[in-house]
């Protein structure tokens, strides 16, 4: 959370972007550092994951079906889609995940970063430069937590490696391949479809180089 308000503030302190932009950034890290837990179906995160998603969700349908439906129509549809989503999300963590599998890998963090750049650009009319700043805010926060679950097993204090070392920041799962290569194959069915990143990629590299610049100078 507080890496995810730090960049953003960064990003709005060097004018790429709004104050309000930098807010969106921020509460989209945060969200993006939680995912990773989505798989455990009984945590706090778990439930709180699941029902963000599912309002998300039923906002992006709502406003779709809103340009071509009257309210009550929009109202419905977005209320049958939250309760729908939140009870397939279930449904399917409980029945096909487990704790710090194939969920638990940066490729899975890339395709939600890329799902958000195409719900957001095609679902809510965001520029694609917006939509990748989006993204790349949510799959960051997930592989921030990915990183700090790995650092977490090491046990500084009496110098050993825990059992769960190399289960966090993985690229897939040596025992389900079949589930990896649907991941990689989902990845780059939705990196086609997503707007083009050449913007995005520009200022990004800018506000690195800036950040880096600053870093030396101090």
């Amino acid at each position: 959370m507080l890496l995810s308000a730090s960049a953003a503030a960064t990003l709005a302190v060097s004018q790429r972007a709004t104050w309000i932009e930098a807010t969106v950034l921020a509460a989209a890290g945060t969200l993006g550092s939680l995912l990773p837990d989505v798989d455990a179906d009984r945590s706090v995160p778990s439930r709180v994951i699941r029902h963000a998603a599912a309002g998300a969700v039923a906002i992006v349908v709502g406003l779709g079906i809103a340009r071509y439906r009257d309210l009550t129509t929009t109202l419905v549809a977005g209320w049958l889609t939250l309760v729908a989503v939140r009870f397939l999300l279930g449904q399917i963590v409980r029945r096909f995940t487990t704790h710090r599998g194939i969920v638990h890998s940066v490729p899975f963090g890339a395709l939600l970063g890329l799902v958000t750049v195409l719900a957001a650009h095609r679902g809510l009319d965001v520029t694609p430069r917006h939509a990748w700043w989006l993204g790349s805010f949510v799959t960051g926060g997930f592989v921030v937590h990915l990183v700090l679950d790995e650092v977490a097993s090491v046990d500084l204090t009496s110098v050993r490696v825990k059992r769960s070392f190399g289960s966090a920041l993985k690229f897939g799962s040596s025992s389900s391949r079949v589930a990896t290569g649907l991941l990689y194959a989902a990845l780059s069915g939705t990196a086609w479809y997503c707007p083009s990143a050449h913007p995005f990629a520009r200022e990004a590299a800018g506000a690195l180089a800036a950040a880096a610049s600053a870093m030396e100078r101090d």
